[in-house]
């Protein structure tokens, strides 16, 4: 029985992308955390397949800065963690 679970957890379809919109409170090396527009907290992992971009243009993730509006599309792990796929920053004409 627990090798059927294990196999039904591994072979599960990824769950769909998630957006989040909000502005940056923090950001380090390894995560991003936003204030989101609904009053929420969340933290987000960053991993080497994160992207960023501004104005159309791909950026740093350490270029972003607390206070600047994003939009963060992230998958959601198992675990119940998000894992940031693309941070897209207002950029500077909407700020």
């Amino acid at each position: 029985m627990q090798i059927l679970l294990c196999l039904l957890l591994f072979f599960q379809p990824p769950l769909p992308a998630a957006h989040f919109n909000g502005k940056i409170h923090t950001v380090t090396k390894s995560a991003i955390t936003v204030d989101t527009d609904e009053g929420n907290e969340v933290e987000f992992t960053i991993t080497r397949k994160t992207k960023a971009e501004r104005d159309g243009k791909s950026i740093g993730l350490q270029s972003l800065q607390a206070g600047e509006q994003v939009s963060i599309e992230a998958h959601q792990e198992l675990r119940g963690y998000f894992i940031a796929l693309k941070v897209i920053a207002a950029g500077s004409s909407a700020h």
